[in-house]
């Protein structure tokens, strides 16, 4: 064969193994994103957001037994111990940080979210980023009659969504490879 016919195959090998990681970081995000909006439209009616996203990742095909919003990052890493986190404060530079790394994220990525509170009950959501600048949580909350979705801006995703103004710093976990180039 010759050089440049060897180069070209390489490059397309590259460039396959890429696109079949981010293929398997968008079939993931896709396989959430479906479970929890099928999860809505059958009416779950679970009464905390831990349940819901159980049912969420169970139906996705992740078996994840009982745990409470404040130890999610426990079971995630019992369960998923390939996937990433990142924390994000609420710090003055909390909204700035966040925004690029949801930004740098390709568009319809999922993400679950955690918002963790000492002496409290914490929060579990699923979050999807849209397009640049738009988000989408999917979640249940105490109080409520069923799961629900709705937009989120930067500044709503700091705050748990069910701390009413009470401020608790987010971890998100995606999969490893989400990020790839």
């Amino acid at each position: 064969m010759k050089k440049n016919t060897i180069v070209s195959l390489l490059t397309i090998g590259v460039l396959l193994a890429a696109s079949s990681t981010l293929a398997g970081a968008g079939k993931i995000s896709n396989g959430i994103v479906q479970a929890a909006k099928d999860q809505i439209r059958k009416g779950d009616s679970s009464t905390s957001c831990s349940l819901y996203l159980r049912r969420v990742l169970n139906r996705a095909g992740y078996p994840f037994r009982d745990f409470m919003a404040n130890d999610f990052n426990s079971a995630m890493q019992k369960n998923l111990p390939n996937w990433s986190q990142q924390a994000f404060s609420v710090a003055k530079n909390g909204r700035t940080s966040l925004r690029r790394f949801l930004n740098s994220a390709p568009d319809q990525a999922a993400f679950l979210a955690q918002w963790p509170r000492k002496g409290r009950s914490g929060h579990v959501a699923i979050i999807v980023k849209e397009s640049s600048d738009r988000y989408r949580i999917y979640q249940a909350q105490l109080g409520l009659a069923k799961a629900h979705s709705k937009r989120a801006t930067i500044e709503n995703l700091l705050y748990a969504p069910n701390s009413y103004g009470n401020r608790s710093n987010l971890r998100l976990f995606f999969p490893a490879d989400l990020f790839v180039n």
